[in-house]
């Protein structure tokens, strides 16, 4: 059945039994016989590669890859919170951190210490200690201080002579120096002159002489009972009084005396 639209010289039988207006410029497509036509051209000229050499290209780019299928089949977790987990550039360098075991092998105190009688940090501060280094060149060594030891201090020559001040007023307030009141070097001994006149002291008792009749070597002494008799005055001996008689006589004491000794004889 034709349609009569023959409009401006176009006519189209679309096999439907009608005809529709034209939307489009048909001239700006190729048919499906041009189509076929440049494939055919662009084949032989060798321009392209064909589908299986696509497949070739394709399996050698994509060779180690996981295929999706794969992925599949190994059952890895899927879906998980990963939130609390670190990523690999999150996680910080620990070179130079010390080991648990290399903690361990230190032997530091594992249990509390008692630090009574330890310094604390506040205290050693508050001592006022040095903190830093002291030039000590112009102190002295205690091996570079003199013994003085047998000298005077400045107190004792102060109450024993006047200083040139005290002279000076003196003598201005006319003081009169008495030289009767004082030894010339001729009226005193020198030094070596005292200790001429200094005796030598014996250091044994033999040296000594016996003036006072001291016990020289070792005397008796008398004893009572094992004991010493020493010192002065009348020793005093309590001696007991001493009864004598016959059995009866002394049977017929009502009261003895516990003092007295009893010598009883026979008849």
């Amino acid at each position: 059945m034709a349609c009569n639209c023959n409009e401006e010289g176009k006519t189209y039988n679309l096999n439907l039994g009608c005809c529709v207006p034209v939307v489009a410029n048909a001239d700006a497509y190729y048919t499906k016989s041009e189509i076929d036509e440049k494939l055919e051209d662009i084949a032989s000229s060798g321009c392209c590669i064909t589908p299986e050499e696509v497949d070739e290209k394709i399996s050698a780019a994509t060779d180690g890859y996981a295929t999706e299928q794969w992925v599949l089949d190994q059952n890895y977790i899927s879906g998980v919170d990963l939130s609390d987990y670190a990523l690999k550039e999150e996680i910080p360098d620990i070179n130079g951190y010390a080991t648990e075991q290399w903690v361990n092998d230190q032997g530091f105190l594992k249990s509390h210490q008692s630090l009574e009688g330890y310094a604390t940090e506040n205290w050693v501060q508050n001592q006022g200690y040095l903190t830093q280094h002291q030039d000590l060149s112009d102190y002295a060594l205690k091996s570079e201080i003199p013994n003085i030891s047998g000298l005077a201090s400045e107190t004792y020559v102060s109450n024993y002579t006047y200083d040139k001040a005290t002279i000076d007023q003196k003598i201005g307030e006319g003081g009169i120096f008495d030289s009767t009141q004082y030894y010339t070097t001729a009226q005193t001994y020198s030094k070596t002159e005292v200790d001429s006149l200094i005796p030598t002291v014996p250091t044994n008792v033999s040296d000594f002489v016996n003036d006072a009749g001291y016990l020289t070597s070792h005397q008796p002494i008398k004893t009572i009972n094992g004991n010493v008799l020493v010192g002065t005055g009348n020793v005093q001996l309590d001696i007991p009084k001493i009864w004598h008689g016959t059995k009866a006589e002394y049977e017929f004491i009502e009261t003895k005396d516990a003092d007295t000794i009893y010598l009883i004889y026979e008849n």
